[in-house]
């Protein structure tokens, strides 16, 4: 897990690492 330049990146990160990048895709989209 890795934090990017802001807060968002970092949820981002630890989304990504529990595997909720539907969830991430669908808040994008």
């Amino acid at each position: 897990i890795y934090c990017s330049w802001n807060r968002y990146g970092c949820e981002l990160a630890v989304a990504e690492e529990l595997g909720l990048e539907m969830a991430i895709r669908s808040y994008v989209k």
